[in-house]
């Protein structure tokens, strides 16, 4: 079993494995901080589409994160808020909602609006990376290059049936026309929550987009939240 000895805290031993408190083993104490930020910051973005148009393409990116920074992004969290519609039904049918990255990002996306993301400490520096957001109509792409596939997906059924599937419950209710009226995570997935796994991590001209297909005939809206942190180095 290895020990490990605090200088500044006499007879204070903390035992790494098994410990045996009739020895006078101490339990070792771990304090989890945020990702050292240096003179960069830690950031959350959220989002509100607006009203988006009956009849958006297949995969219209809806939320757009580009870096041109020199340090590095790291992705903590990409979180679908929820999904509605405003008026107007869905036709019958099937949406996705996924998030993909992008890389050799060297033109920005155009349409929508910009929103500056939220410091999370008022001395933290203002962010490099920049979201863009739909307002009426899909955005355009920019100049980049997508992955091949999606960092993850989630889909559900909107519906004027009854008994349609609703966020994997039966409803009696009629017209349904959105599956996710709450908080649903994007990134991570939830499997990789107390793993350890590692975050997304964008350098210099990379970004993420959320995208999503829906039915025809609907008019709706989205709301995302991003968090993320710009630093030196990970």
């Amino acid at each position: 079993m290895a020990t490990i000895n605090d200088p500044n805290v006499p007879a204070n031993v903390a035992r790494v494995g098994a410990v045996d408190t009739s020895a006078g083993g101490q339990s070792q104490h771990v304090v989890l901080r945020p990702d050292e930020y240096g003179n960069l910051g830690h950031y959350r973005a959220h989002v509100f589409t607006g009203n988006i148009a009956a009849g958006a393409g297949a995969l219209s990116e809806l939320v757009q994160l580009r870096y041109t920074g020199a340090g590095k992004v790291v992705v903590y969290n990409v979180i679908l808020e929820h999904f509605r519609s405003l008026g107007t039904a869905f036709a019958a049918g099937n949406f996705l909602f996924d998030v993909i990255r992008s890389i050799n990002w060297t033109v920005d996306g155009t349409g929508g609006a910009t929103q500056v993301p939220i410091r999370l400490r008022t001395s933290m520096a203002v962010p490099t990376a920049t979201v863009r957001v739909s307002t009426t109509a899909a955005l355009g792409a920019g100049t980049k290059t997508l992955d091949a596939v999606a960092l993850r997906a989630i889909r559900g059924i909107a519906s004027t049936a009854v008994n349609a599937m609703q966020l994997g419950l039966i409803s009696a209710a009629a017209n349904i026309t959105v599956g996710y009226p709450g908080a649903v995570p994007l990134l991570p997935a939830m499997g990789d929550i107390p793993t350890g796994s590692h975050p997304l991590v964008l350098a210099t001209n990379e970004g993420l987009s959320c995208r999503a297909t829906v039915p025809a005939t609907g008019v709706w809206e989205a709301a995302f939240t991003i968090l993320f942190a710009e630093v030196a180095a990970y």
